[in-house]
């Protein structure tokens, strides 16, 4: 189970079953994720009393917990490793560059 620090996550509830939350990826160990803020959609199963959380801007990244704290918790790590960098097998013409953006 990931820790999540209470600072990294701010919620705005929408409805009963529904809540946008920000998550702030914790760094990786390339840095990659260092200070991005994901907004997150986390929503209750009113019949199983469980969480779907979805992040909205990275498609197909999404999680789901038995409470609302496990759901946090894992869709921070589902982001975290959506994010992280994959071996690439490059042509010999080319070159791996990082952009850094903000």
């Amino acid at each position: 189970m990931l820790s999540v620090r209470k600072e990294a996550i701010q919620s705005i509830r929408l409805s009963k079953f529904h809540w946008i939350t920000q998550v702030t990826a914790a760094p990786t160990a390339r840095g990659y994720t260092l200070n991005m803020t994901f907004r997150v959609v986390l929503e209750r199963d009113h019949e199983t009393g469980d969480y779907s959380a979805v992040c909205p801007e990275l498609p197909g990244c999404a999680s789901a917990g038995e409470t609302e704290e496990e759901a946090r918790a894992n869709i921070r790590e589902a982001i975290e490793l959506y994010l992280a960098p994959a071996g690439l097998e490059l042509p010999e013409n080319a070159k791996l560059v990082e952009v850094r953006v903000g």
